[in-house]
């Protein structure tokens, strides 16, 4: 479903822009976006200011033609954040800067991507990844109360302004959160028989240097003899056009790799198969798509415990992805956005991350 929205301002700031909705492909922007609605033209040489914002039912997208007469053109991209899980996830990346007018009209075409998924988000509203210049990665899922839902965050997705189809600008969307799982047992009111830990692990932050995930740990507590400890390795960030790698898992557990970024998407998040709640973040999608983190899982057997025994295992956070500018027809900056969810306690019903916008101005 797609959902025409009328032409928004006077006639010196038209634009014609529509809405994708939850479950449109945008995993190869530059070819969607030549199905975007006509441009409205600027009418005159006054100056103009169009926002576009992306929100939980999709990409925000739009056209606008810049008038021939323009002597300066001013932009600000802002990828979306990524989902928060057991801890934060990334940040998107805020791109800020000028184009150079041509002395021709310009059309620009506008792509603000939505922010990842949070961790309790059911898949039956939100199993599509998160979409815009390059979709974020799906955090791993698990079933909760009978619900499948989103378990560690999904990658953010990026934001771009493109002229006749090529990427102008985009900034980076920031990496999924990841979940993990402790599991102890013992009798009643006596002393454990067995306990591990885990930690979760922060999605990377998109900027002007992405950062990788963190790194997820599990491990046994020597109790009645029993020690063992593994790493769930975060996502790589994206480097440049280059996507980034899925983290590596490493020790004495199951181990998983994530999966790696695809062109301008992030990797999708690990989910292991059964009751260990290990699961890893996504990566966000940009100009290159980061990847996603590793699992490490494991189940031991007790007899004395629920199930006959106790599963653990633990994620990595996912990588970011990365930004551009086109220097040959543009000049920007890259910061982080500083615009992942804020709650202070991460966890089941968070918010997803901040959504992603774009704005032009020109005089």
């Amino acid at each position: 479903m797609v959902e025409e929205l009328e032409q928004a301002g006077s006639m010196d700031r038209g634009l014609s822009r529509r809405r994708l909705m939850k479950g449109a492909a945008w995993s190869v922007p530059a070819v969607a976006m030549a199905a975007a609605a006509p441009a409205a033209v600027a009418s005159g040489c006054e100056g103009g200011t169009i926002t576009i914002s992306a929100d939980a039912t999709g990409a925000g997208t739009g056209v606008v033609t810049i008038p021939a007469c323009a002597t300066a053109i001013a932009f600000t991209v802002i990828g979306g954040a990524g989902g928060n899980a057991a801890q934060f996830a990334g940040h998107g990346a805020r791109v800020t800067g000028t184009i150079v007018p041509t002395g021709q009209a310009m059309a620009l075409s506008l792509v603000a991507g939505q922010g990842g998924w949070g961790r309790g988000w059911p898949l039956a509203d939100y199993g599509a990844p998160p979409q815009g210049y390059g979709a974020g990665g799906l955090g791993g899922s698990r079933t909760l109360d009978g619900v499948a839902t989103n378990d560690s965050g999904a990658g953010g997705a990026g934001s771009a302004i493109l002229l006749a189809g090529s990427p102008l600008v985009v900034a980076g969307g920031g990496g999924g959160a990841s979940n993990a799982q402790a599991s102890f047992f013992g009798p009643s009111g006596g002393p454990l028989e067995a306990q591990s830990t885990a930690s979760a692990a922060a999605g990377g932050n998109a900027g002007p240097s992405p950062l990788n995930g963190a790194d997820g740990s599990a491990a046994y507590l020597p109790i009645s003899g029993k020690e063992g400890s593994g790493t769930a390795g975060g996502g790589r960030s994206a480097a440049g056009a280059v996507p980034g790698d899925g983290g590596t898992a490493t020790g004495d557990f199951t181990k998983t790799p994530g999966n790696g970024g695809a062109g301008t998407v992030g990797g999708t998040g690990i989910t292991v198969p059964g009751d260990s709640g290990a699961t890893s973040g996504g990566g966000g999608g940009g100009y290159a798509g980061g990847g996603s983190g590793a699992v490490v899982s494991e189940f031991d057997d007790h007899p004395g415990a629920p199930n006959g025994g106790m599963y653990f295992g633990a994620g990595g956070g996912g990588g970011a992805g990365s930004s551009y500018v086109d220097t040959a027809l543009a000049a920007g900056a890259v910061a982080s956005a500083g615009n992942r969810s804020q709650s202070s306690i991460p966890g089941n019903g968070n918010l997803g991350g901040g959504h992603g916008s774009v704005t032009i101005t020109w005089s």
